[in-house]
């Protein structure tokens, strides 16, 4: 069972929408969910009316006029946790089959974010064994506490060895085009999980996602909101026993 093996994907996966759409819903769906923009994500004549966007019919990303390519946001709440578990995807199309790291799926593109090619699907995920001592969970915030996108989503996988961090990965969603593992995080092995290095933590998530005016939440809001999830996960994961099965993925 996915919920024993590997409870953090299935902690994720319950977040997803709603009970209704989980029931017809599927890993590749989501992984391959759409990015979203507030000025993509409306009726046709909103759009219109607005000038098309970069992502659909237009020249120019509203969000931020000045750049040159999208800026809608991934907002999926699977892959997050999938990076962290270093998961591969077995992709299927008309020229066959092939396999490739799950973070080479995506593309820092909000209008075209996936590597896929004409006719080709997401057919499986590939998780490889996680550490026995791996404690792997995920948060979302949202502004409803059901059916939601995330305004930000974390995943976080901690080994801890004698008090101290023996290994570190983090994944963030919601906030950039694409998920993507937070890089850096190798500087924090060894050391121990206290306010300061939660601190450093925090700052290092900050530096790295690029929230933009793509939902109706302030980007600096949801900025603040991912280093604080990531710091209480991290010391949440880093605090449980050997035993624990909650956020454990072995």
């Amino acid at each position: 069972m996915i919920a024993d093996a590997l409870p953090a994907l299935a902690e994720a996966a319950a977040t997803v929408a709603g009970p209704g759409h989980r029931t017809v819903a599927t890993l590749g769906g989501n992984l391959c969910l759409d990015t979203r923009c507030v000025f993509y994500n409306q009726s046709e004549w909103w759009r219109r009316a607005n000038d098309f966007c970069l992502k659909h019919g237009g020249d120019v990303c509203h969000v931020a006029p000045q750049g040159k390519r999208c800026h809608a946001a991934f907002s999926g709440d699977l892959a997050p946790v999938l990076l962290v578990l270093d998961a591969t995807v077995e992709i299927v199309g008309p020229a066959g089959a092939r396999q490739l790291p799950l973070a080479e799926l995506y593309l820092d593109d909000g209008a075209r974010h996936l590597s896929l090619a004409p006719g080709e699907i997401v057919a499986a995920a590939r998780i490889p064994a996680q550490p026995a001592s791996a404690h792997t969970g995920y948060r979302k915030a949202r502004a409803r506490g059901a059916i939601d996108f995330p305004l930000v989503g974390v995943a976080a996988q901690v080994v801890m060895n004698g008090g101290r961090l023996g290994a570190l990965r983090i994944a963030l969603t919601g906030t950039n085009a694409r998920p993507f593992l937070l890089d850096g995080t190798q500087a924090f092995v060894g050391a121990a999980v206290t306010d300061e290095t939660l601190t450093q933590l925090g700052k290092l998530v900050q530096k790295q996602v690029s929230p933009m005016r793509t939902t109706v939440t302030h980007s600096y809001y949801r900025r603040q909101v991912a280093a604080v999830l990531v710091q209480r996960l991290v010391r949440e994961l880093a605090a449980e026993p050997a035993a624990s099965a909650r956020g454990t993925s072995g």
